[in-house]
C-alpha cells in the first residue's frame, strides 16, 4: 500500500514536471519564431493558424513518444527477466497492447495540444 502511494506521488510529480517541461520547450520554439506570428497577428490570424507549424510539432513528437514507450513497454514484459520475476510473484499478468496504446494516445496528444495552446495564447 505505501509502494502504491509512492508509485502514485512520483507518477503525479513526473507528470507535472514533464508538462512544464513541454511548455518551456514550446516557449523557445516560439521565440525562434516570434516575428512570423507577430505578422501573422498583425494581419488577423487566429491563435490555431499562427501555431499550426507548432501544433504539428507537438503532434508528431506526441506520436513518436507513443511509439517509443508503447516499444519499450513490449520490450519490458516480454524479457526473460520480467518474466521470472513474474513467476516468482506468481503474478497472472497480461497487457492489452491495444487498451494502452488508446490510452496513451488520448494522454499524449491532450497534453501536448493544451501546452500548445497555452504557449501560443500567452502574450510575452
Amino acid at each position: 500500500m505505501l509502494l502504491k502511494s509512492i508509485t502514485k506521488t512520483f507518477m503525479f510529480i513526473t507528470a507535472i514536471l514533464g508538462t512544464l517541461l513541454i511548455i518551456k520547450q514550446l516557449e523557445v520554439w516560439k521565440l525562434l519564431h516570434s516575428e512570423r506570428m507577430y505578422i501573422m497577428e498583425l494581419f488577423g490570424a487566429p491563435f490555431w493558424i499562427k501555431g499550426a507549424a507548432l501544433f504539428k510539432i507537438a503532434i508528431i513528437d506526441s506520436f513518436i513518444a507513443i511509439i517509443i514507450t508503447l516499444g519499450l513497454i513490449y520490450f519490458i514484459t516480454n524479457s526473460i527477466i520480467f518474466e521470472s520475476i513474474i513467476n516468482e510473484l506468481n503474478i497472472n499478468f497480461k497487457i492489452n497492447y491495444l487498451q494502452e496504446f488508446g490510452i496513451l494516445f488520448i494522454v499524449s496528444f491532450a497534453i501536448s495540444l493544451i501546452s500548445s495552446i497555452i504557449v501560443v495564447m500567452s502574450k510575452k
